[in-house]
C-alpha cells in the first residue's frame, strides 16, 4: 500500500511556507508517496501561484476550502477540487502522516 502524506496550509503567501509545502510535496512524490494538499483561510491565496498549482501537476492532490476560496474572490483552477471540512477531516483520518502549516 502506498504511503501518504497530508499537508494543511492556513498560512499567507507572505508567511513564507509555500517554499516548504512545495518542497515537501515534491520530496514525497519522488518518493513514490501520494501527497494530499488542503488549503484553508488565507492559504488559499497559494491558488495564484504558479509553483504551487505545479504540485497537482505532478501528481499531488490539492483540495481548497471552496468557502474561503469563494470570500476572497479566488477562482477554481484546473487541478484543484473545490472542498470542506468534510474532506479535511478524511484526509487527516486517511494520510499515514499529518502536516499542519498555520
Amino acid at each position: 500500500m502506498t504511503q501518504s502524506l497530508g499537508i494543511l496550509l492556513t498560512t499567507p503567501p507572505d508567511a513564507g511556507d509555500l517554499e516548504a509545502v512545495i518542497g515537501l510535496g515534491e520530496t514525497a512524490l519522488a518518493g513514490g508517496r501520494r501527497v494530499r494538499i488542503f488549503v484553508m483561510y488565507e492559504g488559499v491565496r497559494h491558488l495564484n501561484d504558479p509553483r504551487f498549482l505545479e504540485l497537482a501537476d505532478k501528481g499531488a492532490e490539492i483540495a481548497v476550502c471552496a468557502q474561503n476560496a469563494i470570500e476572497r474572490a479566488i477562482e477554481q483552477p484546473p487541478g484543484v477540487v473545490w472542498g470542506g471540512q468534510y474532506d479535511l477531516a478524511t484526509m487527516v483520518a486517511e494520510c499515514d502522516r499529518f502536516l499542519a502549516f498555520n
